[in-house]
């Protein structure tokens, strides 16, 4: 495998861009933990650490010089990121050729990204810093932030005995507040009930102890009792007319079975994917890209020969199975659109900008669903961290939608059969021809996908090939 190739399966499909840019913005906006995240764990923990550090200062101290110093070490990272991810990426390519190991999955294992060590390093510091750090450097300080916060307010309020402000200023960390009995009666706070409670109060949520209210005790035991009185009267009832509810049972039955199943036949008829017409007018096309995602194009046909009004892709806000929002951007104005699933299609249920006129007169219209006898590859279908729909919008017209989380890819089918799906394509990019194939296979509890595509290792359909998919939804 050539060098070039090597670095481009190490890095993944954002090859290209890391190979040109310098300044990463999410190098810049999540700090070492982007570092983490594309495997470069020492400079990551590194400045995760510092950028804790300096956040915690900003806590504890309350100086705002320690949240600019950690913007300026933010933006250092970001800069330094495109050159320390080549020389990594550089590094690791030679490590694999020495080793004559330069497989696909030995290029998984040394590059690409992992996402469980970003969870860990932030658990892992985050034990260490608020047990370690926090307790034992900054606490003894500067304080702990919480109790600065309510000498503050106190030392801003006239009239208080100057003896309680004596009492706060002895207060410094969590464990003083253990002996704060103590240090009631040393500044001859006894008779100041209502302080006391108040500090004893804070002290309990500090340490985590329970406070048990016999107040509430009595009206739990009484309230039990009602419970109990009102069980006993409702069972009596209950006695008395279950043997009229038995003897409607077998006459119900029969009904309810019937209305159960005509139910269930008509919601397998209700669907998101496809496309709803409105006459001549308009019509929706509509299919899912994820499990609460859609896309969604309108189309409107003008009859004054002027151009044909189209809005693709509308911005998806998911309600449940039978209600989507969509969210349209004019103009600085956001429209909010309804649609509302019907037994023969849809309607827009409702516009928060009637101002929007064609929206206006589209508004309560029943768009009908094309009808069409389906395969039955319809559904959201996941493996891993990727998710794939499959929506039959019209007759021999299947689109596949692949997500991973970070990129979207789309494929359209035409010719496929019921239990199989065979494609394949090809295409010119920068003089180099790559050939895409992709063959689908049902399986019982979803399909078998097996996929590759040659001259482009960053290509998402080689990563899940020989992967089941299990179906999680319709």
């Amino acid at each position: 495998m050539e060098f070039e190739s090597i670095k481009q399966n190490l890095v993944g499909k954002k090859y290209e861009k890391f190979a040109k840019k310098n300044f990463s913005f999410l190098a810049f906006l999540f700090g070492g933990l982007y570092y983490v995240h594309r495997k470069m764990y020492l400079e990551g923990i590194i400045f995760y650490l510092i950028n804790i550090q300096l956040s915690n200062l900003t806590f504890y101290s309350g100086d705002s010089k320690f949240m600019l110093a950690s913007l300026l070490f933010s933006l250092v990272y970001g800069l330094l990121f495109g050159g320390l991810y080549r020389n990594h990426i550089n590094k690791k390519a030679n490590y694999l050729v020495a080793k004559q190991t330069t497989s696909d999955k030995d290029c998984k294992k040394h590059g690409r990204t992992n996402f469980l060590a970003v969870i860990l390093v932030m658990i892992i510091v985050s034990v260490f810093q608020s047990s370690v750090i926090n307790k034992f450097l900054y606490e003894p300080l500067f304080g702990n932030p919480v109790l600065n916060m309510i000498k503050q307010v106190v030392n801003s309020v006239d009239g208080v005995d100057p003896n309680v402000v004596k009492l706060l200023n002895q207060i410094n960390t969590v464990d003083d507040l253990k002996n704060i009995e103590n240090l009631i009666e040393q500044f001859g706070l006894d008779a100041s009930a209502s302080i006391e409670s108040d500090l004893q109060d804070f002290t309990d949520d500090e340490i985590g102890n329970e406070i048990t209210d016999n107040t509430i005790d009595e009206d739990t035991n009484t309230v039990d009792e009602d419970l109990e009185n009102t069980t006993n009267t409702i069972d009596e009832d209950s006695n008395t007319t279950s043997a009229e509810e038995n003897d409607e049972t077998n006459i119900l039955s029969e009904d309810a079975l019937s209305s159960t199943s005509s139910d269930n036949n008509v919601s397998s008829e209700k669907t998101w994917n496809g496309i709803f017409k409105l006459d001549e007018l308009a019509d929706l096309k509509i299919y899912r890209t994820s499990e609460k995602e859609f896309n969604v194009t309108l189309k409107v046909y003008n009859s004054d020969n002027q151009n044909d009004f189209e809005s693709s892709k509308l911005t998806m806000n998911y309600v449940d199975e039978e209600t989507i929002q969509l969210r349209e951007t004019q103009d600085s104005k956001n429209n909010i659109i309804t649609l509302k699933l019907t037994d023969s299609g849809l309607k827009i249920e409702k516009v928060s900008a009637p101002s929007y006129t064609l929206w206006e007169q589209l508004l309560d219209k029943e768009f009908t669903r094309n009808a069409f006898e389906k395969t039955g590859w319809d559904g959201v279908y996941k493996t891993d961290n990727y998710i794939i729909a499959l929506s039959e919008i019209e007759e021999n017209y299947l689109i596949l939608a692949l997500t991973d989380g970070f990129s979207d890819y789309e494929r359209i089918f035409t010719e496929y059969a019921s239990d199989e799906i065979n494609f394949k394509d090809e295409r010119e990019i920068s003089d180099v021809v790559e050939v895409e194939k992709i063959k689908i296979t049902k399986t019982e509890k979803g399909f078998l996908m097996q996929s590759s595509c040659s001259n482009n290792p960053s290509n998402a359909f080689n990563d899940i090939s020989d992967k089941e998919f299990i179906k999680i939804t319709n």
